[in-house]
């Protein structure tokens, strides 16, 4: 069986060109992911599914993948292909997707995310799944289950840290909340993916770097593989396509556009979407807090 690719990511194309040899690491009926020898993640996923950070998004895709790539299979990867079992993966024609968003532009438009965010937050309020952490955002601390309420502290611990320079606070409230929850990606690290997103709208590209990396380095050792490689990348910038056009559509002021892009993210997972989203807008939320105190004072 021969599959075409429809896109690839910038980081999948360097996974591509640096790698001969990897296994399945998991396969699914949409989807499947090979890991190489230096542990990296590249997903293999079906047409309907939105470009990732280290995506291969193929054209057309048969109804069940994991009937057809077993967990533990080696993959062969060549200039142009690569074939696990008797599928082969033409990857020669793909479009490369950069799945880095332009943060100086987001960061340049981000007096318009202030005004947007309170659209966010009603969408993810009607539309989150009750066992997400969103509730985080929704709540007092007294109202919160056990594991809401680690979350919100988390990231209280975490913004602390960063407004006053203490990276002991950092590295403490990622090590609170991450590879907590259950799944391939625990709910935990989600809503660490999502704090980091916040960081790269707050701070310029280099302090974002920075401290999304002391996040990273703490939460990788504690997660899962595919949970890890969110995690990474994340902290080097990258983001999902729905992602993408959530921030344009908040740099933008597009309430239609922030609907449709968090619709799309929260329709990821069960709860990894919801979790994500609510680690991005509790740090807005807090820094947003910091500043009013700020001019008051």
């Amino acid at each position: 069986m021969r599959l075409l690719a429809k896109t690839c990511s910038s980081e999948a194309v360097e996974w591509l060109r640096t790698t001969q040899n990897a296994t399945v690491a998991s396969s699914f009926e949409r989807a499947f992911n090979l890991v190489d020898e230096r542990s990296r993640l590249l997903s293999i996923v079906a047409p309907e599914s939105c470009n990732g950070p280290f995506s291969i998004v193929l054209f057309q895709a048969p109804e069940s993948l994991d009937r057809i790539i077993d967990v533990g299979a080696g993959a062969d990867v060549r200039k142009t292909s690569l074939t696990v079992d008797r599928v082969t993966i033409d990857f020669s024609k793909a479009k490369i997707w950069c799945s880095r968003p332009d943060w100086d532009c987001v960061l340049e438009g981000s007096s318009g995310v202030d005004k947007s965010l309170c659209d966010l937050q009603a969408i993810l309020q009607c539309n989150a799944s009750l066992y997400s952490l969103t509730p985080a955002l929704f709540l007092s601390r007294c109202q919160m289950d056990i594991f809401c309420a680690k979350a919100s502290d988390a990231a209280h611990q975490i913004c602390h840290g960063i407004a006053h320079s203490y990276t002991q606070d950092i590295v403490l409230g990622a090590g609170t909340i991450a590879g907590l929850g259950v799944g391939l990606t625990p709910a935990g690290d989600d809503f660490l993916v999502g704090i980091m997103h916040a960081l790269w709208i707050l701070y310029d590209s280099e302090e974002a770097a920075r401290l999304s990396e002391i996040i990273s380095r703490v939460a990788i050792p504690r997660t899962t593989m595919l949970s890890a490689a969110w995690l990474r990348v994340a902290s080097k910038g990258h983001a999902s396509e729905s992602w993408h056009d959530l921030l344009e559509g908040l740099t933008k002021g597009y309430s239609s556009d922030v609907e449709g892009a968090c619709m799309r993210i929260l329709g990821t997972g069960s709860t990894s979407g919801a979790d994500a989203l609510t680690g991005f807008l509790l740090v807005m939320k807090i820094f947003a807090d910091f500043q009013k105190k700020r001019w008051a004072v």
